[in-house]
């Protein structure tokens, strides 16, 4: 089984570095079709050209596109449009694919009509409440030292925080504020991924500070800011965190983020 990055490769400029944006699709031939991908994760095949999208760890994998049915994103989801087979929607900052046409089908109560390919990942929840303390346990042997960065793409934990994820959803020109600045904390931007209905360009800013270049963004393109230990822009002393386009295009997505 081979992978490819599929439908996008993007220069991004992270703090003043270059780093490359993707979405990665796996691909091989229909007889060997994977079984247990993690949710939304997908698989072409290279002889049927069926794209396939993954359904959880125990799960097999759902049919997204018939043979040789192209993929159509088509921005955010309304309930006044009319959808067809192999359409993408951004709703609630997850991403769909149509699985049969429809109108007024919302995507996160409509399985027959809608599947979850990018999911968005909950707030967490409060702590809970302590445990009485256990028998100490007999002295282990000492480990190898550990890594401070970020480790987990499940659940993100850094040395004293957690990501937080973030639904992203903007139509306007100009400047739009996708988080707000509180205090003097810091907003740190860990991993993202973001879709334009059609060709634009996406720009960061630390309030009216740019901490990127024009990324370019074209329909179905995804920009995917991979996972790392070090934030890919920050908004700084209470700053917003803006992400400006010179049209007026919808753009939906998710970015994860801590706020300190």
């Amino acid at each position: 089984m081979a992978s490819y990055p599929g439908v996008a490769w993007c220069g991004v400029n992270k703090l003043g570095t270059t780093k490359v944006a993707k979405i990665r699709i796996d691909r091989g031939p229909e007889a060997q079709l994977p079984f247990g991908f993690e949710l939304g994760r997908l698989y072409l095949t290279t002889d049927t050209h069926v794209l396939y999208a993954g359904q959880g760890v125990s799960a097999p994998m759902i049919a997204i596109t018939g043979n040789n049915v192209p993929l159509t994103f088509v921005g955010i989801w309304s309930d006044v449009v009319g959808y067809v087979t192999a359409d993408l929607a951004i709703y609630n900052g997850a991403l769909y694919a149509a699985l049969q046409n429809s109108t007024d089908q919302e995507p996160d109560t409509s399985p027959t009509y809608w599947q979850e390919i990018v999911t968005t990942p909950g707030v967490p929840g409060p702590p809970g409440p302590t445990g009485a303390q256990g028998e100490q346990g007999i002295q282990g042997v000492p480990g190898p030292p550990g890594s401070t960065s970020l480790i987990s793409a499940t659940s993100f934990p850094t040395v004293s925080q957690t990501l937080i994820p973030v639904p992203v959803s903007f139509g306007a020109s100009g400047n739009n504020i996708v988080v707000n600045g509180s205090g003097q904390t810091t907003i740190s931007v860990y991993k993202g991924f973001l879709l334009s209905a059609a060709p634009t360009t996406l720009q960061f800013f630390n309030g009216g500070t740019p901490q990127s270049g024009p990324i370019p963004s074209s329909g179905v393109i995804a920009l995917t800011l991979d996972l790392d230990s070090t934030p890919w822009y920050t908004a700084t002393n209470g700053n917003d965190l803006v992400i400006s386009q010179p049209d007026a295009v919808d753009v939906g997505g998710t970015l994860w983020i801590t706020q300190a």
